[in-house]
């Protein structure tokens, strides 16, 4: 399912973007000469968001819908927060803790605002698909997320690491940031085409019209003359 797909990206890029910071933020912040009181508030500012505004992205979700709109445009939040972090070295500005600040704080509520949708929309596309509205269903998805999210808090620091001690923090994040851009262009490329090419049955119009087949030979066959 295309739709499955879309959300399993969504949910991996999201919490590698999250991870990265773990083994990069504080090695970029030696060059402010901060304590190490502050560098450990500065890793609560990106999650401390994310937690707060948890309960509002999935009240929208799940009373306004629009989970895929939400999805997109926190990818893009996330994509801008990593480029002002790092910052990418085709913007033009020059390393500074209040720009980190915000980035962290945009990355809060962007990466937010692209999760917490993505379990409401992979339960309406299991729904949609014939799965019963049970907790059957709830505990599928719930695995999912979770996997999805632990493969994602793997890669996020492992490649993260990585890309800083061969390429710098700025250029490190500036691939995490194209990731989540690059995510944002795939749920906005599979909401037009779902637009422009709708379905020609839904699974309700797929069932059989007239029963199980089986009934109805039974049934013939009840009577045909002895």
């Amino acid at each position: 399912m295309p739709a499955i797909i879309m959300v399993v990206i969504t949910i991996i890029c999201g919490a590698s973007s999250l991870g990265f910071l773990d083994p990069t933020l504080a090695a970029h912040l030696k060059q402010f000469k901060l304590t190490p009181s502050v560098i450990g508030l500065m890793f609560l500012i990106a999650p401390g968001v994310y937690a707060f505004t948890a309960p509002l992205w999935g009240w929208i979700a799940d009373k306004k819908g629009h989970t895929k709109t939400m999805m997109t445009c926190g990818s893009l939040a996330g994509a801008v927060a990593y480029l002002l972090m790092g910052p990418a070295p085709f913007i033009g500005l020059s390393p500074s803790l209040w720009i980190i600040v915000i980035g962290l704080v945009i990355m809060g509520l962007g990466v937010g605002g692209a999760l917490i949708p993505t379990f409401q929309d992979a339960v309406n596309t299991a729904k949609a698909h014939g799965l019963p509205d049970n907790m059957d269903t709830f505990g599928l998805v719930s695995g999912l997320f979770n996997s999805c999210f632990s493969l994602g808090a793997f890669l996020g620091p492992t490649a993260g690491g990585y890309l800083q001690e061969e390429y710098g923090f700025a250029w490190a994040s500036t691939v995490v940031g194209g990731l989540l851009a690059l995510n944002a262009v795939i749920v906005l490329l599979f909401c037009v085409i779902r637009r422009c090419i709708p379905e020609h049955s839904t699974y309700e119009e797929r069932e059989p019209l007239l029963g199980d087949s089986a009934g109805v030979t039974d049934v013939s066959k009840s009577q045909l003359p002895v």
